[in-house]
């Protein structure tokens, strides 16, 4: 009888806790309804865009230039990955090891021949925004 009081005691005490967070959280007295979250990322643009502004048209082809050469060694690291693990999986026979997980690993490569289909037209699509953008800016910095 004395542990069913306690259980009672326990259960009613976590009942009214919750009660508390829940008519806390209705109340808007937490500040989450009240929360701008696009306040930080708006904050991020303007001074990105100060940034811009402040440099001269050589300044921002270098700026450009790091951008494209860093998402094209992404997609880069990204393929190598997805041929490292084919590799590492035919090498150890996992398919055999483990038949249990055989469908996976087969899942896991017909993916993988979808996703590098989809990294090397990304890597296209950004040696030609990149090369293409490059291009604009030679031709006004010295034709406008």
């Amino acid at each position: 009888m004395n542990l069913i009081n306690q259980f009672k005691k326990a259960f009613a005490k976590n009942n009214k806790e919750t009660e508390n967070l829940v008519t806390d959280l209705k109340g808007g007295d937490s500040g989450l309804d009240k929360a701008d979250l696009s306040g930080p990322i708006k904050d991020f643009i303007e001074s990105y865009q100060n940034f811009l502004n402040s440099l001269s048209l050589d300044q921002i082809v270098a700026v450009f230039n790091v951008l494209m050469i860093g998402s094209i060694l992404l997609t880069m690291f990204s393929m190598s990955l997805l041929l490292v693990g084919d590799y590492l999986i035919d090498k150890f026979k996992l398919e055999t090891r483990w038949p249990r997980f055989a469908r996976f690993i087969r899942l896991k490569q017909k993916l993988n021949k979808h996703l590098l289909m989809y990294y090397i037209t990304i890597l296209f699509i950004l040696c030609i925004l990149g090369l293409s953008g490059n291009i604009f800016m030679f031709f006004s910095k010295y034709f406008s």
